[in-house]
């Protein structure tokens, strides 16, 4: 059950409640592209609204939960407040409203929301610490995991989780399959597990950009940087429609600071996370190296306030676009199945007709 709350009234996450209310169900939307609240909380694991009555905490937060309270505590108190915002993003899944707001009038939102991106950094570090053979594929498995309990197993993050999974499984086998194979075999599995999955608009933005950049990437390995190029722009593409009907609007800025902020977010995320650890620990100059590291996420925003002042317009939901997606997608994902370029052509029509007649 899903229950609203005033964050300050809220008990902390994992605590034992005892409580009264009265059970309704979910609204439904009035309109086609309106907010579906009921498509929304089933999404979530929710079947019915409570409106409380009394609650009362039963016992304190344990297990997982007891240590995502401490790291949040911790961070906001030890931290300045960009690096904090930065820190409760790519450690717990928790966004702080002021940094989410100025990264979506940027396009870079997504950039908060724990996905392949950041499970990525942290399989490929903790690759390069840990040596070669079996137990590296078992130890950076069990590594990820915990990442991602401890980040509330968001749906973008399960879904890099199982990709990651299906690619480490074929590497302890001696036989890798293709990144574009495993997120298409992730995604499966969690439909698998729970249809309701698919209306969560996170786990259908990360499915949408992993399977488009594991296309693009396929298509141009030997040149990285016109991969990163292409890719970047063909995600916007992608998934502006997606992001327009549920939000309204895409930034255009969006499309040349993603270009920018995927190589420079997978340094940057480290940086943080290692002048945090000086603070967190009381060492001497920690607040002094969190102030450094601070100058530096302040002088990103800096050029992305710059860039959307001299970008400040915006897409809107429009049919014209969604075709251009779609047939893009579909495209990219029938050259990435290893369909014929003469048959491309045929596939991607046909399966961009069955969803714009069926969307």
């Amino acid at each position: 059950m899903a229950a609203y709350s005033h964050p300050f009234a809220a008990p902390a996450e994992g605590s034992g409640v005892s409580f009264r209310g009265a059970v309704f169900d979910f609204k439904r939307a009035d309109k086609k592209n309106g907010f579906d609240e009921y498509l929304y909380w089933r999404s979530k694991g929710a079947v019915k609204k409570i409106i409380l009555l009394d609650l009362e905490i039963t016992s304190p937060p344990s297990g997982i939960y007891r240590w995502r309270n401490f790291l949040e505590s911790k961070i906001d108190d030890d931290l300045p407040e960009l690096m904090s915002g930065y820190m409760l993003a790519l450690t717990l899944g928790i966004r702080d409203k002021k940094l989410a707001e100025r990264h979506r009038e940027a396009g870079t939102v997504h950039l908060l929301a724990v996905s392949g991106f950041h499970v990525g950094i942290l399989a490929a570090f903790a690759g390069l610490l840990l040596k070669r053979g079996r137990l590296k594929v078992v130890l950076i498995s069990l590594l990820v995991w915990f990442y991602i309990a401890l980040a509330g197993f968001p749906p973008g993050g399960v879904r890099a989780g199982i990709m990651l999974q299906v690619y480490l499984f074929g590497l302890f086998l001696g036989k890798p399959s293709s990144p574009f194979n495993s997120v298409s075999a992730a995604g499966i599995v969690m439909l698998l597990w729970d249809p309701w999955t698919f209306h969560d608009i996170g786990w259908r933005l990360s499915m949408l950009a992993a399977l488009t950049i594991c296309a693009v990437a396929g298509t141009f390995k030997e040149n990285k940087s016109v991969a990163l190029l292409i890719g970047s722009g063909t995600v916007w593409f992608v998934t502006a429609p997606l992001i327009a009907s549920a939000f309204g609007k895409v930034p255009v800025a969006g499309l040349v600071l993603n270009i920018a902020a995927i190589p420079l977010f997978a340094i940057i995320f480290p940086i943080v996370f290692l002048c945090s650890l000086p603070a967190f620990l009381g060492l001497p100059f920690g607040r002094e190296i969190a102030d450094m590291c601070e100058y530096l996420l302040e002088s990103w925003d800096i050029l992305s306030e710059k860039l959307v002042e001299l970008m400040p317009w915006n897409v809107v939901p429009a049919f014209p676009l969604t075709v251009f997606a779609v047939v893009l997608f579909f495209t990219a994902a029938a050259y990435a199945s290893g369909i014929s370029l003469k048959r491309i052509p045929g596939a991607a029509l046909m399966f961009s007709l069955l969803v714009l007649l069926f969307a």
